[in-house]
């Protein structure tokens, strides 16, 4: 556990894509302050998985075929048994000498409300061992990011390029930790700005509908018009679009 974190960001590669399906490895790492602390990765022999009960999903384990060989040989390599690896991690979120095997300050992050964090939950359940952080600190990072800046060409989430390798859990989970922190830098807008932000946008349709009925209106002027309709707006509760 790193002193003074009490984020976890979490990342499962799996065979199938529902709580009750194989884990193939748990990539975790603790974040905060705009750093990376201590990590934690682990192979899991899928055949304890299979004996536990847990499933595989057609779909997912062809999708596995089709993902780069690097990806593919690093996640299907020697692993330990899924009972270890679950006892691993709950010792990694610090829970060791704790009444109840469940650290409850620690919020741990998964990429999808549905995914990882209740994938690891539900293997938990399945060998009986406690899950190790509280029902209500379960984080949903793709939520949060949502509103962050894409850019495919480079590569980049809020401006974070990919660590390591793709489906690699533990290069996953930095990377994601990584760009959470980069987006929850970024300052709100303020009412002003976004005034600001709503005025722009509205001379930019107002111009180009201007433009493309051949109307000729000046500057001023159609500020004038877009500052009135502003005001309009908001004095009834309608919304600048």
């Amino acid at each position: 556990m790193s002193d003074e974190m009490k984020d976890v960001m979490l990342d499962l590669e799996t065979w199938d894509n529902r709580p009750g399906g194989v884990i193939l490895s748990i990539g975790a790492v603790w974040f905060g302050g705009g750093r990376l602390g201590q990590s934690f990765y682990t192979r899991i022999d899928p055949q304890s998985s299979v004996a536990a009960g847990l499933s595989m999903g057609v779909d997912t384990v062809q999708w596995w075929m089709n993902q780069p060989e690097a990806a593919r040989l690093e996640v299907l390599g020697p692993g330990v048994p899924l009972d270890v690896a679950l006892g691993a991690f709950a010792v990694f979120l610090g829970v060791n000498g704790r009444k109840d095997d469940c650290n409850r300050d620690v919020r741990v992050w998964g990429n999808g409300a549905d995914f990882d964090n209740a994938m690891l939950a539900e293997a938990f359940r399945v060998m009986r061992h406690p899950i190790p952080w509280a029902f209500w600190n379960s984080r949903c990072y793709r939520t949060a990011i949502e509103g962050a800046p894409h850019d495919d060409a480079a590569g980049t989430v809020a401006g974070v390029p990919h660590r390591g390798t793709h489906h690699n859990a533990l290069d996953d989970a930095e990377t994601q930790a990584l760009r959470l922190m980069a987006w929850q830098a970024v300052p709100a807008a303020s009412p002003a700005d976004r005034d600001k932000g709503e005025f722009g946008c509205m001379c930019a349709k107002l111009q180009a509908c201007v433009q493309r009925h051949g109307l000729g209106v000046e500057g001023e002027r159609l500020d004038d018009i877009v500052c009135r309709e502003i005001d309009r707006l908001k004095a009834t509760g309608g919304r600048v679009a």
